[in-house]
């Protein structure tokens, strides 16, 4: 059996570390900007019906984002029950948060059933789908914040509809066919997946808009256009999940519609901690479980023969 040299796990370590060092550094520069105070004064004022929608908001990414995996499952031909789909998605989590940049998040295939290759094609499909979808909206998103980039979001918004279209053609490269299964890369396909990720995006705009709301006033396109691009920064890939970029990016594209910094890197962190490390938390749980499950073997039973 190889092993890694002892060098490459130092590495990695190194890697982690100074990622985690970067993303601490950058959120401490945003927090320097924040006024708890001010940050109190606005937090005593949610009553319990505003914090039952930002659940409801909440709930409705998740399940967006499960029916969508599971979608993609199936046209695989991946055996998965409802179950095993809800644990590997929330496990899916906890890997993405693990890795800086999300790159672990394939780990989640691992808990399904099933040929793993399939698994592979399914978390393919899904990441490719779901980029398409954020770049393309991205691309609409910027023709508002910065209107005098127009060429470059159009070339962007063409790239991302050109790749939608050309993906169902991979099938038919005998090199990358034969190892997909028919119902993957059709155009069906390609629209759910995109129109669930879609959803999944509104149903956190909400929950931005909604905080943001609070203390000030943006509209609901305005705080659309400035999520789409904080969302992309979560793949940044020499910080920790984004976190440090994503709350400067708050900073910055929230103020251009008048929203204070303090209310900025407040609302990041907070959907930060609840649309995806909470979720993570939830998928370590279920990734302990699963080892306790694995060595709770049955103990064979031998039958004692009688006495003579």
């Amino acid at each position: 059996m190889n092993s890694r040299p002892a060098l490459y796990y130092i590495k990695s370590i190194i890697v982690l570390v100074l990622k985690l060092a970067i993303s601490v550094l950058l959120v401490r520069i945003a927090i320097r900007k924040v006024d708890l105070s001010e940050l109190g004064r606005i937090y005593r004022t949610i009553d319990v019906f505003e914090s039952a929608a930002i659940m409801l908001f909440i709930l409705a990414n998740w399940s967006f984002q499960i029916v969508r995996w599971g979608r993609i499952l199936r046209s695989n031909r991946v055996p998965a029950s409802f179950i095993e789909t809800l644990k590997s998605y929330f496990i899916g989590y906890t890997f993405r948060l693990l890795i800086p940049g999300g790159y672990a998040e394939f780990l989640k295939i691992y808990y399904l059933n099933g040929k793993r290759r399939l698994g592979f094609i399914a978390y393919g499909v899904e990441m490719i789908t779901m980029a398409v979808t954020q770049v393309l909206t991205m691309a609409v998103a910027g023709f508002l914040i910065f209107p005098k980039q127009w060429f470059f979001f159009i070339i962007l918004a063409i790239c991302a509809i050109a790749i939608c279209v050309f993906l169902p053609y991979l099938r038919k490269i005998k090199s990358i066919g034969k190892f997909i299964p028919d119902q993957t890369l059709q155009y069906s396909l390609i629209l759910q997946s995109g129109l669930l990720t879609l959803a999944s995006l509104v149903a956190i705009n909400w929950q931005y808009h909604f905080i943001l709301n609070w203390s000030g006033t943006i509209s609901w396109l305005s705080c659309a256009a400035a999520v789409i691009f904080i969302l992309c920064s979560g793949s940044v890939p020499f910080t920790f999940a984004g976190l440090g970029v994503r709350e400067n990016l708050s900073i910055y594209l929230f103020g251009l519609f008048g929203v204070k910094s303090s209310v900025a890197v407040a609302t990041s962190l907070f959907i930060f901690s609840t649309n995806f490390v909470l979720p993570a938390l939830i998928g370590l749980v279920f990734i302990l479980l699963h080892q306790v499950k694995r060595r709770a073997l049955p103990v064979p039973v031998h039958s004692i023969p009688p006495e003579t």
